[in-house]
C-alpha cells in the first residue's frame, strides 16, 4: 500500500510540475490534436488522399482546396491529414524497436560484463562512429525502400543511445544490496530482476529520451522517403510529400510549404514536450 500511495504522489509531482510549464502543456496539446487527427483521418478528411482531379492540377489554396493541389490535382490537406498516420506510426514504432534492441543489449553489457560488455560497447563505438541519417539510408539501401524497412532502417540507426542508457543504469545499481537480496533470498531470475527493478529505475530517463527520439525519428523517415529510401508513393508520407514536390517549388510553393510547417510543428511539439518531461521527472536538472 505504502509503494502505490508513494508512486501515485510522485505521478502528481510530476504532473503538477508539467501543469507549470507552459510550452511542454503547449507540445501535449498539439501533440493531441495531431493523434486525434490521425486516428480519425478517414472521417475528417474533406476528399480522399488518391483523388485525383486533373481539372485543379497545381490549384492554390482557396475554400475549395484550403492547402491547394498537387501536380495531380490531389488535395494537399486531406493527405497531410491521412499522412499524420504515417509519420507518427514511423516515429513511435521505430523509437518502440530501438528501446526493445537497446534493453536487450544493454542488459547483457551492465549484467554480464567482461567480455560481454567489451564486445558490445565496442560494437556501438564502431556503429556510433557513422552518422545516423547515413547509416539509417545504408541500411534502406540495401533492405529496399518501403514501410517496414523503414522503421527498421531508423531503428538500428538509433539504437546505439538507447544501449547506452539502460547499460548505465543495470551498472549503477546491479551490486546493490537489495539486487543481491532479491536474487538470493527471492531466487529471482535476471529477467525479473530486470522488470522489476531497473526499468522502473530507468523509466524518468527512458521517457525523456524516446520522447526526444520520436521527433528525431521522424525527421529521419521523412529524410528517407525525400531521397526515395522511404514510404514510397502514392503514400501521402508528409517527407515523400515535400520530395515529389521539390520540383515545383519556384512556381507552386504551396505544395512545399504546408507539408514542411505540419512536419516542422510535430517535432517542435515533440521537442517542447521532451523538455518539459525531463523537467518535470528530474527536477535537479532544470537550470
Amino acid at each position: 500500500m505504502d509503494k502505490r500511495y508513494k508512486s501515485e504522489s510522485q505521478a502528481l509531482a510530476v504532473l503538477k510540475r508539467m501543469s507549470r510549464n507552459k510550452a511542454s502543456l503547449t507540445g501535449l496539446v498539439i501533440l493531441s490534436i495531431l493523434i486525434l487527427i490521425a486516428l480519425l483521418a478517414a472521417w475528417i478528411m474533406p476528399y480522399s488522399y488518391t483523388k485525383m482531379d486533373m481539372a485543379n492540377r497545381f490549384a492554390k489554396p482557396s475554400f475549395q482546396h484550403l492547402f491547394g493541389c498537387d501536380e495531380l490535382g490531389r488535395d494537399i490537406l486531406s493527405r497531410l491529414i491521412y499522412g499524420a498516420r504515417y509519420s507518427l506510426i514511423l516515429g513511435l514504432g521505430s523509437v518502440g524497436l530501438s528501446v526493445i534492441f537497446g534493453l536487450m543489449l544493454g542488459s547483457a553489457a551492465g549484467f554480464f560484463g567482461g567480455i560481454v560488455d567489451s564486445v558490445i560497447m565496442r560494437f556501438l563505438d564502431i556503429f556510433s562512429s557513422i552518422p545516423g541519417m547515413l547509416m539509417a539510408v545504408v541500411i534502406s539501401a540495401v533492405l529496399g525502400s518501403g514501410f517496414g524497412n523503414c522503421i527498421l532502417a531508423i531503428s538500428v540507426s538509433t539504437m546505439p543511445q538507447y544501449v547506452r542508457l539502460l547499460r548505465a543504469q543495470i551498472m549503477s545499481i546491479r551490486n546493490m544490496e537489495y539486487l543481491e537480496a532479491s536474487a538470493t533470498l527471492q531466487n529471482c531470475s535476471k529477467l525479473r530482476i530486470i522488470v522489476k527493478h531497473v526499468l522502473p529505475n530507468s523509466l524518468s530517463s527512458l521517457i525523456v529520451t524516446a520522447t526526444m527520439g520520436v521527433a528525431s525519428s521522424i525527421l529521419m523517415a521523412a529524410g528517407l522517403s525525400y531521397v526515395g529510401l522511404g514510404v514510397q508513393p502514392p503514400n501521402p508520407e508528409w517527407g515523400a510529400m515535400l520530395s515529389g514536390a521539390r520540383s515545383y517549388l519556384r512556381d507552386y510553393p504551396h505544395m512545399v510549404i504546408f507539408p514542411g510547417i505540419v512536419l516542422a510543428v510535430t517535432v517542435l511539439s515533440l521537442n517542447m514536450l521532451g523538455d518539459g518531461l525531463r523537467d518535470a521527472l528530474d527536477p535537479k536538472l532544470k537550470k
